[in-house]
């Protein structure tokens, strides 16, 4: 399924390890122990609630939903995710629109390993994690391209100068692209 229950095998509170992505840290919010905060090098990068995937804790991630709803109204939907971290947007997608099919595209192996360890994400293709550079997965038949990515500045110029100089959207015509603000 999408990712319910328990943090599989981590102690929370500042636990961590070091990936190709940088330092992975993980712990429990106070407002709700059932939130979990994973952070790469101290920026959040998502914001996981264990006991109920299709909560979003982001407001940019719910403003993405809302957008995809006004988009899609209902019904399952196909997405390219460029980066995953915790994948909290893949697992509420799959939560709130069953019969998804989702890609995520993460450079990082270990972190997509630990994503899966840590928070349930079972094998499906509700939700798939591959391994590899989101470059290569852009332009292929795999949905809705949805950009969430901590390095979306250097992925971005990446992918228009590959392009002219913007970035195409899927063959249907939908595509989203996040970034966290920097001051």
């Amino acid at each position: 399924g999408a990712g319910t229950g328990a943090l599989s095998g981590v102690a929370c509170g500042g636990c961590g390890v070091t990936t190709a992505a940088g330092r992975v840290t993980l712990e429990r919010t106070p407002e709700d122990p059932q939130v979990v905060l994973l952070r790469i090098d101290g920026l959040e990068s998502s914001a996981l609630h264990l006991s109920d995937p299709a909560v979003l804790d982001f407001e940019y991630m719910e403003l993405m939903s809302r957008v995809l709803d006004a988009v899609r109204p209902a019904g399952p939907v196909r997405a390219l995710h460029l980066g995953g971290a915790g994948c909290a947007l893949p697992r509420a997608w799959a939560a709130r629109r069953p019969g998804s099919r989702q890609l995520v595209a993460e450079v990082d192996p270990d972190l997509a390993r630990l994503a899966r360890e840590w928070f349930d994400l079972q094998r499906s293709p509700e939700v798939r994690i591959r391994v590899g550079d989101a470059r290569v997965r852009v332009g292929g038949d795999h949905g809705h391209p949805v950009g969430d990515r901590l390095e979306v500045r250097r992925v971005v110029l990446e992918l228009a100068g590959q392009r002219g100089a913007r970035a195409e959207p899927a063959a249907h015509g939908d595509a989203s692209l996040s970034a966290p603000a920097r001051p």
